[in-house]
C-alpha cells in the first residue's frame, strides 16, 4: 500500500484515533493535513516533513471558511472527519448551548468543510471521504445522548453524502469504533471504562465482546489506510463497525 503524492485532510489529529491515522498515512509516504484544536506532537515534524498542521475550531464557521479559502484549487484525495467530543449529557441536563456545540464540532463543522471542499476532492484519482461514527450511533447508552445523536447524524450523512456526490464520483464511507482505548474511555467519574467491574464482567468473562480485549487506535487508522486505498473503490455508503464482534452479541 503506498499513498506516494497524495495529499490526506484529517480532522482531529493531535491525539487518540486522529493521532494513529496520521501516522499511518505519513508511514505510506501520503501527504498529511491535519485540523485540529489543540496543537499536534510536535515530535512528528522531526520525522515527517510531509506534515502540516493548522489549528482549527470545527465550531467556528469562519475559522472553516478562512482555511477553505487558504487551500483553493488543491487537490485533496482522501478527506477523514474524525474530530470529535464527548458530552456527558442526558434528557434531564443537557442544555441548548451543549446540544449545538457537539453537532456543530462532530457533525456541522465536517460538512461545512465537505461542502467547501468538494471540488478539490473531485479533482482527485482517488475521491474518498471517510467519516468518523461510533456503535453508540446504532445502540442507546445512558449519560451520552447528544454524543450518540451526532455518531447517528453521521452515519446517516454518509449515505447522503455517498448519493449527493456520485455526479462527482466520490465515495463516502464511515468508520464506526466500538470500545478502543483512547481518552474517550475514561468516564465522566474520572475512572478508565475498561478497568471497571462492568467492562470485566459483561463484556470479558460473559464474552459479550468475543475478540475478548479492547481495542486500539491503530485498529482504526488500519481501516482508514483500507478505505482510502484502491481496494475499497467499489465501497460506498457503507459504515464499517470496528468493535472486536462486540454488536454482534447485543
Amino acid at each position: 500500500m503506498n499513498f506516494q503524492d497524495q495529499t490526506i485532510l484529517i480532522t482531529g489529529g493531535a491525539q487518540g484515533i486522529g493521532k494513529s491515522i496520521v501516522q499511518s498515512f505519513l508511514n505510506f509516504n501520503a501527504k498529511v493535513i491535519t485540523l485540529d484544536i489543540d496543537a499536534i506532537d510536535k515530535t512528528l515534524f522531526e520525522h515527517h516533513e510531509n506534515l502540516k498542521s493548522v489549528k482549527i475550531d470545527l465550531s467556528s464557521p469562519k475559522e472553516i471558511e478562512n482555511f477553505c479559502l487558504s487551500f483553493k484549487d488543491k487537490k485533496i484525495d482522501t478527506f477523514v472527519g474524525n474530530a470529535g467530543i464527548l458530552s456527558y449529557k442526558n434528557i434531564d441536563n443537557f442544555s441548548h448551548q451543549d446540544a449545538h456545540h457537539i453537532f456543530d464540532v462532530n457533525l456541522l463543522g465536517h460538512l461545512k468543510l465537505i461542502q467547501s471542499l468538494k471540488n478539490n476532492i473531485a479533482q482527485s484519482d482517488s475521491k474518498k471521504i471517510i467519516l468518523m461514527s461510533s456503535i453508540n450511533a446504532q445502540f442507546g447508552t445512558s449519560g451520552s445522548i447528544l454524543y450518540n445523536m451526532t455518531k447517528a447524524s453521521i452515519e446517516s450523512a454518509v449515505k447522503s453524502l455517498c448519493v449527493d456526490l456520485a455526479d462527482q464520483k466520490i465515495t463516502v464511507n464511515g468508520i464506526a469504533p466500538g470500545f478502543i482505548k483512547t481518552r474517550m474511555s475514561v468516564l465522566a467519574n474520572g475512572t478508565d471504562e475498561f478497568e471497571n467491574n462492568d467492562f470485566k464482567e459483561i463484556y470479558l468473562k460473559q464474552k459479550k465482546l468475543p475478540i475478548g480485549r479492547h481495542g486500539e487506535p491503530q485498529d482504526i487508522a488500519n481501516v482508514a489506510l483500507l478505505l482510502a486505498s484502491p481496494l475499497a473503490n467499489y465501497i460506498n455508503g457503507q459504515i464499517i463497525n470496528v468493535d472486536g464482534g462486540v454488536t454482534s452479541t447485543f
